[in-house]
């Protein structure tokens, strides 16, 4: 049986793997600095030659991004374990669709992870991770369950709300009925992936601003996206719907907004599509990282 410990740091897994592929993005698994400030600067004011009041700078039109349809399956496997770490061993697959019903996104991401610790005890977790998200990201509704050898341990179930400038309310009827604040400018899951991938079109390099996803009982957390280059075409055969399409490695780390702590919760890398298919996914956390390859891509219809 796993230890407490492991159990802990396990109920996070599961947590970040609903985050990977919902979302919520992924770069070259490099060092990751404390998160900046938010990238959003205040806009200079020029003064126009002959007007005596100042003019300010529009901001750049973001790219439009359309998310695909997609039913995608990933095999998981040990990718590294860190000095110390009693891991031994981690594999297991992991199932993610996502639909376009033209007024929002429905999603759902299944998983189960097989860890094999140095002492030869194995142990098994398992999510069932399903939202639907309006297409102007302004509500959503969300269930989470998580299993550890077949047994319930959390079960998060709730819907979220977000006046027109961002702020809003998350209410929670999973594990308790409770309701609780979300910041000014909080993104939902699928609006994050969109924004994250219009910054890497416009060239950004980081991107950080509060996300609520409905994976933790506690709100919405900051999320830190640091963007790597452009990628070469895609050259895999076995996945046509993804040639031509430009991508981008991504490193996404979720911060508590609560904490003073500078070190992420947890990290995931990923390489993401312009229509939102990701084919390279490492989830780190912190003693071993597992790493997901997409082994299954097929695009599915608009639902409207």
């Amino acid at each position: 049986m796993a230890s407490a410990a492991h159990g802990a740091r396990l109920v996070s897994m599961t947590r970040s793997v609903a985050r990977a592929v919902a979302l919520a993005a992924w770069l070259a698994l490099l060092p990751l600095a404390a998160p900046a400030p938010a990238e959003a600067q205040s806009l200079a004011q020029l003064q126009a030659p002959r007007e005596p009041r100042p003019q300010a700078r529009r901001a750049p039109a973001r790219a439009a991004v359309t998310l695909v349809s997609h039913r995608a399956a990933y095999q998981l496997q040990l990718y590294r374990a860190r000095a110390g770490s009693d891991v031994q061993g981690a594999e297991g697959a992991m199932y993610f669709e996502i639909t376009d019903h033209c007024n929002g996104w429905s999603s759902q991401q299944r998983f189960t992870l097989t860890v094999i610790q140095r002492d030869g005890n194995a142990f098994e977790m398992g999510s069932d991770y399903i939202t639907f998200e309006t297409a102007d990201g302004s509500r959503m509704r969300h269930r989470l369950r998580q299993t550890t050898d077949g047994q319930v341990t959390q079960t998060i179930v709730g819907e979220a709300r977000l006046r027109p400038r961002g702020a809003g309310v998350a209410r929670y009827r999973e594990p308790d009925e409770a309701q609780v604040p979300l910041p000014r400018g909080t993104l939902l899951p699928q609006r994050h992936t969109i924004r994250a991938i219009q910054a890497a079109i416009a060239g950004q390099r980081r991107f950080l601003v509060p996300v609520f996803d409905g994976t933790t009982a506690q709100g919405a957390q900051d999320v830190n996206t640091v963007i790597g280059n452009r990628l070469p075409p895609f050259a895999d055969e076995r996945f046509p719907e993804l040639r031509g399409q430009p991508s981008w490695r991504m490193r996404i780390a979720y911060f508590d907004r609560e904490g003073q702590n500078a070190t992420p919760e947890y990290e995931v890398g990923v390489r993401y599509f312009s229509n939102g298919v990701a084919d390279e996914i490492r989830m780190d956390f912190g003693e071993f990282i597992v790493e997901g390859r997409l082994t299954e891509l097929e695009v599915v219809p608009r639902r409207c």
